[in-house]
């Protein structure tokens, strides 16, 4: 029998720390003794990373200090999710399944993973999200991860507290999103969205579950890199692990010294003929400018509000940035759409971690409110 949905007070800020610990604090120390891998940031630099991320997770040590008091607690309303959700999330759900199928059925031939299928090899830097190939790409990856998969996912925990896994609708559900999600040629999605099911969903056995996320996470990173390298199944997977190290641990400690070093420490803007400061860091780590490197909100906040403000401003917002989360959106989201907002939440802290604020309004705190506003409508009988 599966065990309960988790309650409103194991929303994922724990997971921001984890997440933000691995991606760019970490990074650093590769810098400090190696400096392997991409761009190396100067000792200045690394000094700014370094107080940059004490900031923010100081902003998360208060929270996780002073954001239990009664004011900021939200009910906990025990989880007895709604089995019939309303009219307005299951329309949102039919709509962008919808326009999701019907976009993919239009450019199927343009997908990376539909290129692996039919046997066509693909670089890195043909991936639709890089290449710009298909038309109206961005708008179709903000429908698929901030609203078809919330939705299905959603979806799952509530066929899931029925039957558990022996229910064939939850297993479509995530399947459905899983390919969804690997149409998008990003590895990080399809990952999220299995963390997400086995640990916030799923029932217990830790042990377990980080087992076969681990198995998972390399099934999912193997089958993206298997158009990059050749050689014996030993080096493809020493591969695969340095691999999996540099894209998650090191490059956006690599970002946030660019970013310092060619830009904030010496006053500088993002040239023209650039669209945004993430488009200029990949250009300037990997030399050609279509693509976007990761960097974290410290270091964005610090470009855009320059050094004198960053601290005092980075320690409120990562306070006020779960308040508002758990005590104004997640408190007026309809228990039938608890799970869908809750996965937008958990998806927002990792976009905070490792991309942009605008991104993270984009594909995280808009749809939050959207998913939030449509569980309340429901059809007057």
């Amino acid at each position: 029998m599966s065990s309960p949905m988790p309650t409103l007070r194991k929303i994922p800020e724990r997971a921001f720390f984890c997440f933000f610990m691995v991606f760019t604090f970490f990074g650093g120390f590769e810098y400090i003794f190696f400096s392997r891998f991409y761009v190396a940031p100067s000792e200045e630099a690394l000094l700014w990373i370094f107080a940059t991320n004490i900031s923010v997770l100081l902003g998360w040590l208060l929270w996780a200090l002073f954001g239990q008091a009664s004011i900021f607690q939200v009910s906990d309303r025990r989880s007895e999710m709604v089995i019939k959700p309303g009219w307005g999330i299951n329309c949102i759900l039919i709509t962008s399944l919808f326009l999701c199928g019907l976009y993919f059925y239009l450019y199927y031939e343009g997908f990376s993973f539909t290129k692996k299928i039919f046997g066509d090899g693909v670089s890195e830097s043909e991936r639709p999200d890089v290449s710009g190939a298909l038309p109206h790409f961005y708008s179709y990856s903000i429908l698929v991860t901030s609203f078809l998969i919330p939705c299905l996912v959603n979806y799952f925990a509530i066929y899931f507290k029925r039957k558990g896994l022996k229910n064939i609708q939850a297993l479509s559900l995530i399947f459905i999103s899983l390919i969804f999600s690997i149409s998008l040629g990003n590895k990080s999605i399809p990952l999220i969205i299995i963390f997400y099911c086995l640990f916030f969903v799923g029932g217990d056995g830790l042990f377990k579950k980080s087992l076969l996320f681990f198995v998972m996470f390399f099934t999912v990173y193997l089958f993206y890199k298997s158009y990059e390298f050749e050689g014996s199944v030993l080096e493809y997977f020493l591969e695969a692990l340095i691999s999996v190290y540099r894209r998650v641990v090191v490059i956006n400690t690599s970002a946030m010294g660019v970013a310092f070093d060619e830009l904030i420490l010496v006053n500088e803007k993002v040239p023209h003929g650039f669209s945004h400061i993430n488009q200029y860091l990949f250009y300037l780590i990997y030399d050609y400018p279509v693509g976007g490197a990761p960097l974290p909100i410290g270091a964005e906040v610090v470009y855009y509000l320059g050094i004198g403000a960053w601290s005092l401003f980075l320690v409120s917002f990562i306070f006020f940035f779960f308040f508002l989360l758990r005590a104004v959106i997640l408190k007026n989201t309809h228990s039938s759409a608890l799970h869908a907002n809750q996965f937008l939440f958990f998806y927002g802290a990792i976009i905070l971690a490792t991309a942009s604020i605008d991104s993270f309004i984009m594909r995280s705190l808009l749809p939050m409110l959207i998913i939030a506003i449509a569980s309340k409508i429901r059809l007057i009988k």
